[in-house]
């Protein structure tokens, strides 16, 4: 997952930068320099300074364009050193330079891809976008969807004569004639790719912990997501156009590059539906088949790992309230039992529990511990009995602690001040009445019934 996320990441950084479509169209210096002081003033515009993010994304534009780095260095100087009072008659001086749609629509592509290179635009980013564009046509300029529509460096002279309530029209294809050409395969491809990514996205929005799992994990692509299909597709899209430096309607021969498509091939996309791609649109909607799936993948396992947690934490849940159930069930084995030297869980004294434990009974644990006898005058608890759910501890004066355990089929008989366990005896009461020894004996034969 990691490797696949960084290839996808800022893929003119991980290579030889490529030609900008300004440099290969064969633009002077000269104005190559003024659309590369536009976009860097643009960065400016907001901030004063430029951060060494913002400083080292305009490095590479100035390198795409041919600039030399001292004048790159030059340009970013200056428009850093522009007044609060100055930056708009700047802004304006250097987008007049821009004297074709093309260079206009490139621009504004350009500075969205630099503003974007943080994750999500702010709003006042967003309005600055929108404001330049009016300065650059004009007027109003929907450019937003214009990027939805599939505007990118390499097909703005198509949207030369076009706005966003027509670009579908005359400049790129509508959406239903760009498919009718295609492969019925490729088209029920976009379909459910944007179902699947929708589905993350809907959960995303819905599943804190799985949002707070991917904006962290994945912090490039998050944004986007949050944003909404539109966005996350048209910025993999332009990540992919600029990254290979081609158009999505270049002719492709799949054949050609048959065992590179291998590479691609998973249980959904078998290889000779790969071999019937026309276009470069077709090869990068099974790359962001591949893209969507692995969010899917994500969103499974975070599904199936919250499956399996509230498995456990009902398991768990089930386990406690039958313990519970089971105890309270031994507590009345001993209801009714009114005696001054006899307690009952929940009620023992903490002093005396810690007392009897200490003198006769060191390995049990006080949580488990049912009754209390306290054979002692002055009631300091050091002679006595404890009931436990599988055993009777006991200690008498001037005697060693006993200690019994019994079972289901355990035989619980008693006499006199004594109870025995099995033939043994397991404690004798001194100040024990009968009627005592004979409860607290029936409340241990009550007891075997819980054992295993």
């Amino acid at each position: 997952m990691a490797s696949f996320m960084k290839k996808m990441k800022s893929a003119a950084e991980q290579a030889k930068v490529k030609d900008h479509p300004l440099f290969t169209r064969e633009y002077g210096t000269e104005i190559r320099n003024a659309y590369f002081s536009g976009a860097a003033a643009s960065l400016c515009f907001l901030d004063d300074e430029l951060d060494a993010e913002e400083q080292h994304a305009l490095a590479l534009l100035g390198q795409a364009l041919h600039l030399s780095a001292d004048e790159i260095s030059e340009v970013m100087k200056t428009v850093q050193g522009v007044g609060e009072d100055d930056k708009m008659e700047f802004l304006q001086e250097v987008f007049a330079l821009m004297d074709s749609d093309y260079l206009k629509y490139a621009l504004l592509t350009d500075i969205h891809t630099l503003c974007s290179k943080k994750g999500k635009l702010t709003e006042d980013e967003t309005d600055f976008i929108n404001t330049s564009a009016e300065i650059l046509f004009g007027e109003e300029k929907n450019v937003f969807e214009l990027w939805k529509k599939g505007l990118t460096l390499d097909n703005a002279e198509n949207f030369s004569a076009d706005d966003a309530d027509n670009a579908g029209e005359d400049g790129i294809p509508a959406e239903n004639d760009k498919n009718s050409e295609r492969d019925p395969f490729f088209v029920k491809l976009e379909e459910r790719n944007k179902t699947i990514l929708t589905t993350v996205i809907d959960e995303l929005k819905t599943d804190s912990e799985f949002c707070q799992s991917i904006t962290t994990n994945l912090a490039d692509w998050g944004p986007y997501l949050l944003e909404g299909y539109d966005a996350v597709r048209s910025k993999f899209f332009q990540d992919l156009t600029e990254k290979n430096g081609v158009t999505l309607d270049k002719p492709i021969n799949p054949a050609v590059i048959q065992e590179d498509l291998k590479n691609l091939v998973r249980d959904d996309v078998p290889i000779e539906d790969l071999m019937k791609m026309k276009t470069m649109q077709d090869l990068f909607e099974v790359t962001f088949n591949n893209f969507a799936n692995v969010f899917t993948d994500l969103l499974n396992e975070h599904k199936k790992d919250k499956t399996l947690k509230e498995i456990e934490r009902l398991k768990q849940q089930l386990e406690n309230d039958s313990a519970e159930m089971k105890r309270n069930a031994r507590l009345a084995c001993f209801a009714g039992i009114d005696d001054r030297h006899v307690f009952v869980a929940p009620n023992i004294p903490y002093d005396k529990l810690t007392n009897a434990i200490s003198a006769y009974a060191p390995l049990v644990n006080p949580d488990d511990v049912l009754v209390l006898f306290d054979d002692t005058a002055f009631g300091g608890a050091r002679d006595g009995m404890l009931i436990t759910h599988d055993c009777v501890c006991s200690h008498e004066i001037f005697m060693d602690p006993v200690q019994r355990f019994f079972f289901k089929s355990s035989e619980i008989r008693y006499g006199g001040k004594k109870i025995y366990i099995d033939g043994e005896q397991v404690c004798s009461l001194s100040l024990a009445s009968e009627s005592v020894i004979k409860e607290l004996a029936e409340g241990i034969a009550g007891l075997t019934a819980f054992t295993e």
